[in-house]
């Protein structure tokens, strides 16, 4: 910081807090050691595994059956969704379901809780020794839909240097006044579509938006049809010979 005549000056500051306004997301159950995933405790073994402290819940299905557990800041009746899939490749997604209150306390009561009964979660790959050489990974993505209008979506405000200096480069004097919102909040009415990772949403956005974190995309409107040209209406017209 500088004062008006340009003198260097810091200012300290102390007990100052940070919170996240985005919904955070904890496993419960399963979770992860780390690599090289030597933990088997924490692996999904057969049921016949008598040593193992989580077990495939059918075996005699391909894949492992398991109930996946997560807590989460979001509020409940927010839209989940859990993406399988192996470690450092694309997920999929695996099933969907709701935000519920933590009844059971498996939170400690820090937050709401996800689960996704029965879900059917990939198989780690193995090497011809028969050791781990592809973890399977779990991703949940939480939704809430539950703000009734835009004004309730917190805005991150991004360093006013990124505005200053775009790429390390000064366009205006480091003290100039600046402002740089990660992104801005757009009138309902004047949006016809969203784009999303499971198509495009149209009206009614407080349906079809729900539709959507479920996987369930409502298809386009109609548009009404163009009236067709007749190639020959030119010679109707009247011209000076």
């Amino acid at each position: 910081m500088k004062d008006q005549a340009g003198n260097p000056t810091t200012v300290t500051r102390t007990a100052l807090t940070c919170a996240s306004t985005s919904p955070t997301v904890a496993f419960i159950d399963p979770v992860s050691d780390s690599t090289p995933f030597s933990d088997v405790t924490k692996r999904i073994l057969a049921t016949t595994n008598t040593t193992a402290t989580r077990h495939d819940k059918n075996g005699t299905t391909f894949g492992t059956q398991y109930d996946v557990i997560a807590c989460t800041s979001a509020p409940a009746g927010s839209s989940a969704i859990l993406s399988t899939g192996y470690m450092g490749q694309t997920l999929t997604q695996a099933a969907t379901t709701s935000v519920v209150a933590d009844t059971g306390n498996l939170c400690s009561g820090s937050g709401n809780l996800v689960q996704f009964t029965n879900a059917l979660l990939p198989e780690s790959l193995t090497d011809s020794s028969f050791n781990l050489a592809t973890a399977t990974e779990l991703q949940v993505a939480v939704t809430d839909l539950n703000l009734a209008t835009g004004d309730e979506i917190p805005i991150e405000e991004r360093s006013p240097d990124e505005v200053r200096a775009p790429f390390g480069k000064a366009i205006v004097p480091e003290d100039y006044p600046a402002r740089n919102p990660a992104f801005d909040v757009t009138p309902h009415r004047y949006v016809t579509g969203i784009v999303t990772e499971n198509g495009i949403v149209y009206p009614p956005f407080d349906l079809n938006l729900r539709r959507a974190v479920e996987g369930s995309i409502s298809p386009a409107p109609a548009r009404p049809k163009e009236p067709e040209e007749d190639p020959f209406s030119m010679f109707d017209e009247p011209f000076d010979d």
